[in-house]
């Protein structure tokens, strides 16, 4: 079954979308798409949760501000590295906000903080982390239009049996389907997986 539109063709339309700042319903759908990403990416940074939290927030806003500039171009890939740059940006605010709290000894020191070692901003390991978050990301949407395309019972097989690797009889047993129907699913959900995440 041929399908309009893909992930990749969604993200694309929604940033052109996004420039209209008084389109709710896209802002709401980035925020949708991109919180997990970025609230994942500022927390192995080394944030707590409600400074994480924040840089997501401060993230999205300018983004809200500079989407207006940002011409979008899907062979160069620009958007990943865009993201990257402000989300870097604020993470750098956030750390020498708390460096400025800490030595006037309103919380502790960042080598003390209770979640680890926070990496600096301009530290290049920022970078693997975030491409490491961003292909986890990518997968994730690409799943979700597994789950989208194939329909509720087969991405039940599709998941427990390829993403969680269960036994094929295991899977069958629990799902009350045949080995047969756990094959087909396997496929069926391979084939859009696979297509989604080449697009992305």
């Amino acid at each position: 079954m041929s399908q309009p539109d893909s992930i990749f063709a969604t993200r694309s339309t929604l940033l052109v979308r996004l420039k209209d700042l008084d389109n709710q319903q896209a802002w709401q759908e980035f925020f949708d798409v991109y919180w997990t990403l970025l609230f994942n990416f500022a927390r192995r940074a080394g944030l707590n949760e409600a400074d994480a939290e924040e840089v997501v927030m401060e993230t999205v806003e300018t983004v809200a501000r500079k989407i207006e500039d940002f011409e979008y171009n899907r062979q160069r890939g620009r958007f990943k590295g865009w993201l990257l740059t402000i989300v870097r940006f604020k993470l750098g605010d956030r750390f020498r906000k708390k460096k400025r709290q800490a030595e006037k000894g309103e919380v502790a020191s960042l080598e003390e903080a209770e979640d680890g070692q926070i990496i600096s901003a301009d530290d290049p390991e920022l970078e693997r982390i975030w491409d490491t978050e961003w292909q986890q990301h990518m997968v994730d949407m690409a799943l979700e239009r597994v789950k989208q395309l194939v329909g509720h019972k087969q991405y039940q097989i599709f998941h427990c049996y390829v993403i969680q690797e269960q036994d094929a009889e295991e899977v069958a047993d629990f799902l009350e389907v045949s080995k047969s129907q756990v094959y087909v699913a396997k496929n069926r959900g391979g084939k859009v997986f696979e297509a989604e995440l080449k697009l992305l």
